[in-house]
């Protein structure tokens, strides 16, 4: 049987807002959210197999690609507690608990994307180290997380909404409600989303300025000899001297590889993630504002309420899915496949054969290697994670740090 809940019973077109329609609207948060859970878990999962394996573990050793790992746990217990306080919902001390944990893993999982477009920006525009900053990216994040999360949580703003019939926003504390999910959730939200945004403007920019997809400024080659250093503290094969001639060569390519289709392509992965955090914070924090004002008193405003719920809930989907479509996860798990068949294994792994001997390497394999690579995966083969440690980026100031610390 159908109850109506509480005063917001029929405005226009004798809408009633009934259990079952509170219901559903629970349903549309969890069910997704449980989901996305499970993407992620298959995600990490993979990433901890790949990173057991000596070969692919190197194509995983890249700044970004750990703070997205991180980011990925964070989402991972967002929608499985998410899940349990929709299934499970009552009120009580358990309720608020869940309310905190769920916003303290959207705000730190927001945070830690948003360092992803940082680290970009201080390493190409002022050649920080992304490999030290790392440490404070990650502990920041977890700070700023707590002390947004804590003051609500303390002071009991966390807790039943009885007219929702779900953990949220103790919706007892009547108007004092707004500005504490305001200043606690939506701000950080749209600061999140516009910081992602605007680093991944400038990023844009400075590409299309430098030209970074034209093969002749994209690349240089490396001075190369048997005492050259790595940034990472490694030494050069003294092959790659011998190479050099055979690497010019190949780089020409990817002179018509390198479209208009790879440059979009190279763009739209970088802009995944501002894509996504925009489309889910912006639609979740804009409906949240709109209910908290208007309540729900018309089908239009039930669907507001649907509409916000299933951006919440899709959150962990699309970042999983994200992180599925990372080029490095996907060389890593072409190296562990194909194994130690150089022949088989893209140009972009060769690095790790700088710690082996002269000896062991047939240059015939390498050539091909490379131009097979060339043909068949420009992208990969452009992509700064490894095979940039020896092919540098050319960048006007500070190139050689972007393919180091990303």
């Amino acid at each position: 049987m159908s109850i109506v809940r509480g005063n917001y019973t029929t405005s226009d077109g004798g809408f009633i807002f009934t259990q079952d329609l509170a219901n559903l609207a629970n349903k549309a948060w969890y069910i997704p959210a449980l989901i996305g859970s499970a993407f992620c878990f298959v995600i990490l999962s993979t990433i901890a197999v790949l990173a057991a394996h000596p070969l692919s573990r190197a194509h995983l050793d890249r700044v970004s690609f750990r703070i997205m790992a991180y980011a990925l746990v964070a989402n991972f217990v967002y929608g499985i507690v998410t899940a349990v306080a929709g299934i499970y919902a009552k009120g009580g001390p358990s309720c608020s608990a869940q309310v905190w944990v769920i916003m303290f893993n959207l705000h730190l999982s927001s945070f830690l994307l948003f360092c992803i477009g940082l680290n970009l920006l201080l390493v190409i525009r002022l050649g920080i180290s992304g490999c030290k900053m790392e440490k404070y990216y990650v502990g920041v994040c977890i700070l700023v997380a707590l002390c947004v999360t804590i003051p609500p949580y303390a002071t009991r703003q966390y807790g039943w909404d009885e007219f929702l019939d779900e953990c949220w926003y103790d919706r007892t504390r009547g108007h004092g409600r707004l500005p504490w999910q305001v200043s606690t959730q939506m701000v950080w939200n749209m600061l999140t989303v516009l910081g992602e945004l605007s680093t991944f403007t400038w990023l844009l920019i400075h590409m299309i300025r430098n030209q970074v997809f034209t093969t002749s400024t994209l690349f240089r080659l490396a001075p190369v000899s048997n005492n050259t250093q790595l940034g990472s503290g490694s030494r050069i094969h003294p092959l790659a001297s011998m190479t050099n001639s055979s690497l010019s060569e190949n780089c020409s390519h990817l002179n018509g590889a390198l479209g208009p289709a790879h440059y979009r392509n190279i763009i739209l992965r970088i802009a995944l993630y501002p894509i996504a955090s925009f489309i889910t914070l912006s639609l979740s924090a804009c409906g949240d504002i709109y209910l908290s004002v208007n309540g729900i008193s018309s089908r239009v405003d039930y669907n507001v309420l649907l509409l916000s719920n299933i951006s919440y809930g899709l959150r962990p989907v699309l970042y999983a899915l994200v992180a599925a479509v990372d080029p490095s996860l996907h060389r890593a798990i072409r190296v562990m496949y194909h194994g130690n068949n150089l022949s088989e294994v893209e140009f972009d792994s060769l690095p790790s054969l700088q710690t082996h001997s002269q000896t062991d390497i047939n240059p015939k394999s390498l050539k091909k290697a490379i131009t097979r690579s060339s043909h068949r995966d420009p992208e990969a083969f452009c992509d700064s994670s490894s095979a940039g440690r020896r092919l540098q980026l050319q960048e006007p100031r500070r190139g050689d740090a972007f393919t180091r610390e990303i």
